[in-house]
């Protein structure tokens, strides 16, 4: 148990030791797993995203993150019915406003590029 297992040392006959040579550590690996390891460390190898993310549209069109983190809305009631509605409130909507914090992380998963 004590004696420091090289490269190609079997153990339990399925399992083998591999020393990486940047991290220096000593791993136990399967047989078959020793070149998805490999993989895993070469330089230049570009790391594919998974197939199912993303963007819902219908939120993006409505939403927009800051690089803080904070999400900005447009305000309700500027589609119509505004000759009724006075010149300072008029202004007012046009300012966006930011989410409260219960609607973020459910705009955030759905916008899984922009932050």
């Amino acid at each position: 148990m004590g004696r420091k297992r090289l490269l190609g040392d079997v153990v339990n006959g399925a399992r083998r030791a591999v020393t990486h040579r940047k991290m220096g550590k000593t791993l136990l690996l399967r047989r078959e797993a020793v070149p998805i390891l490999r993989a895993l460390f070469e330089p230049n190898k570009a790391m594919r995203r998974p197939k199912g993310i993303k963007t819902k549209k219908s939120v993006k069109k409505r939403f927009k993150l800051t690089a803080r983190g904070k999400v900005l809305r447009s305000r309700a009631g500027r589609r119509h019915l505004n000759q009724g509605k006075s010149a300072k409130r008029r202004r007012s909507l046009r300012a966006g406003a930011t989410l409260g914090p219960t609607d973020v992380y459910r705009i955030t998963q759905n916008l899984p590029f922009d932050h």
